[in-house]
């Protein structure tokens, strides 16, 4: 699974279209995008604003391991709560309290399994990214929802786009009313 800005997909699709060598050449409109690895990664905050470099999210570990320290991150950073994600290929059997969904179907998703629902297997493929945390023992919390387990998750839609949406995190949370 890589993830690519759609704006700089469309511009390497419409150049291959444009381009009489490129069109007879075919190939893959994403050939050319460079996919982040360790190696490159240092690079990325100069050339971030290029959002020219591919995520790859295929691996538990290191992709999803990043993703899941960016969410505790950026959780943190405007809550001031201090919760950990953990990457995992799949629910465990643990009674689930709580969730978030990184975008709208992922939403979607997450609403059909914290209803009890059994996802299919086409729902279940578009499920990109999970992972599981626990809601910290902490006053900023709900008091019904702490030390709850809950889990993440990132989905695509039918058409195999993802729209993140980073509020999400912080606008899911269960957190306590000030005042």
């Amino acid at each position: 699974v890589l993830l690519a800005d759609a704006d700089l997909i469309e511009t390497h699709e419409t150049d291959r279209h444009n381009s009489p060598l490129l069109a007879m050449l075919g190939g893959p409109a994403v050939a050319q995008i460079e996919v982040m690895t360790p190696e490159n990664a240092g690079a990325y905050r100069a050339r971030s604003d290029a959002h020219d470099l591919v995520f790859d999210l295929t691996a538990l570990d290191p992709a999803r391991a990043a993703m899941a320290k960016a969410l505790s991150i950026w959780i943190g950073h405007l809550t001031g709560q201090n919760i950990s994600f953990t990457p995992v290929e799949r629910l465990a059997d643990e009674k689930v309290g709580w969730f978030l969904a990184l975008d709208s179907e992922g939403t979607v998703l997450g609403n059909a399994v914290w209803h009890g629902e059994a996802l299919d297997a086409e729902a279940q493929s578009r499920i990109l990214a999970l992972f599981t945390f626990t809601l910290p023992d902490d006053a900023g919390i709900e008091t019904a929802q702490r030390g709850a387990q809950g889990f993440a998750v990132l989905g695509m839609s039918e058409d195999r786009l993802v729209r993140i949406k980073p509020q999400n995190l912080i606008g899911g949370l269960p957190l306590a009313r000030k005042g």
